[in-house]
């Protein structure tokens, strides 16, 4: 029983600490990398999730917003740098900034160094523009991160919404299937009555009857009429089997229109059931994210 209680305390306690535990917390390390001016100290941060163009795209934004001279923002060789600027949380005096931005497998790895009246700064050599450099990245990598689940949740609705416009696609293609049967039946009904037309052409008792009577003269049920014989032009014989052989095509293709859309309909049911389960997984998928980009939001707050 013991026992029970431990794991139940185990799940109590480190349960509600994963939770707790925000999804992502940007982790900024001193390095040593070459760049372009040579081998010099600088800072790196891993952006889970984050997709290189974007992270690259902010970066350069973030120098230009952050920057007070009219110093641009470059990118050579896929080396991201400015010279001479004016960042006044960093340093009142001028500096450069470079940066190399790669793709990982799970997100994109920043490489910042600035350069200081000819030093690249690191802890040792400068602490408090050390210190303002890591939150700089920090700040800048969680923003990145927020940014990727934004799009995550983006891309998930959309998703969401294209299942949804093939349902309705579904759905209607069943409306214009059952349309289809209907129209079909009431053309063969036109047709048919064309079709008794031209044969009492041929037969003037086509679809007539006569009764039949019983042993004692009572009538007990109705018969197709004797079949009446007429003698017919030749040219108008040629003319009415015509429109019979073009009635009965006509005919047959509304049928087969029919046993089309009665063959379709159960399969467009199928694929409707299959849509409306995946709608309800996508749904799932995005109400994750939606509750992931809440904590996100939070961070930092």
């Amino acid at each position: 029983m013991k026992v029970v209680y431990l794991i139940i305390a185990f799940f109590v306690f480190f349960g509600f600490s994963l939770i707790a535990q925000p999804a992502y917390t940007p982790q900024v390390t001193e390095i040593e990398e070459t760049i372009s001016v040579g081998e010099k100290s600088g800072f790196a941060v891993n952006i889970i999730q984050a997709k290189k163009k974007n992270v690259a795209n902010a970066w350069q934004k973030m120098l230009k917003k952050q920057n007070d001279s009219k110093e641009k923002v470059e990118d050579k060789k896929g080396e991201i740098f400015i010279t001479g600027a004016m960042i006044e949380r960093l340093h009142h005096d001028p500096i450069n900034i470079f940066a190399l931005i790669t793709e990982l497998d799970e997100g994109t790895r920043v490489e910042a160094f600035f350069e200081l009246d000819s030093v690249f700064i690191n802890s040792s050599n400068n602490p408090d523009a050390s210190l303002v450099a890591t939150n700089i990245l920090e700040e800048f990598a969680l923003e990145s991160y927020k940014d990727a689940v934004r799009q995550e949740l983006k891309d998930e609705e959309k998703k969401l919404s294209n299942l949804e416009n093939d349902l309705k696609k579904l759905e209607k293609e069943n409306e214009r299937m059952h349309k289809a049967i209907a129209m079909g039946e009431n053309e063969i009904m036109s047709v048919d009555a064309e079709l008794d037309m031209n044969k009492q052409q041929y037969n003037p008792n086509y679809g007539k009857t006569v009764p039949v009577h019983d042993s004692e003269g009572n009538e007990i049920d109705r018969a197709p009429a004797p079949k009446a014989i007429v003698k017919m032009d030749p040219e108008v014989k040629k003319e009415l089997d015509k429109e019979q052989k073009k009635l009965s095509k006509k005919k047959f293709k509304a049928e087969s229109k029919i046993r089309e859309a009665e063959r379709e309909i159960p399969i467009n049911l199928n694929l409707q059931e299959e849509k409306k389960a995946e709608i309800a997984e996508q749904k799932e998928q995005v109400e994750k994210v939606m509750k992931k980009l809440e904590s996100v939001e939070t961070l930092n707050d």
